[in-house]
């Protein structure tokens, strides 16, 4: 037996999104105002500031452990976060978020590589299917001329 969805449920989903797909647009917004590099500062110290509000974020780092995380900062971090702004200078932030919601697959393909594992034939077709809806997303807005392929290849490369 099901039981139907309360509010409070569609709520759980609804604000993640919101938040989510309104960081796109707040990118569009400031780069008017302090451009794509004032943007990518803005989100580090953000991200920063809110980390700094939580106690267990302060331990000590090994010495060991520096190199690995300034790995991960400018991989996962400081290039993604640079990329949008500047992608967002030549495609819309609705392309943008649409585009960036392709980020699984990325990774999926990404863990598979590091796996050293082939993924089943079931995720190939899934992987197959995402990559071709994102191609989807894109191809109207570059045939329209509303978008750049240097964008999109921007916010792929994010």
């Amino acid at each position: 037996m099901t039981t139907q969805p309360r509010a409070s449920d569609w709520l759980l989903i609804a604000i993640p999104g919101l938040i989510w797909g309104a960081s796109f647009l707040f990118i569009a917004q400031g780069l008017d105002a302090v451009g794509p590099t004032g943007v990518t500062a803005i989100r580090l110290v953000v991200g920063f500031l809110t980390l700094a509000c939580f106690p267990a974020a302060w331990k000590p780092i090994e010495r060991r452990d520096w190199r690995g995380i300034a790995l991960v900062a400018v991989l996962w971090m400081a290039f993604p976060l640079s990329m949008f702004p500047f992608a967002e200078q030549r495609v819309s932030s609705a392309l943008t978020g649409m585009l960036n919601g392709g980020v699984p697959l990325s990774t999926a393909i990404v863990a598979s590589l590091l796996a050293r594992r082939f993924p089943s034939r079931g995720i190939l077709i899934g992987l197959a299917v995402g990559m071709a809806g994102a191609v989807l997303i894109a191809v109207p807005a570059l045939d329209e001329g509303r978008s750049s392929v240097e964008g999109v290849l921007m916010i792929l490369a994010a």
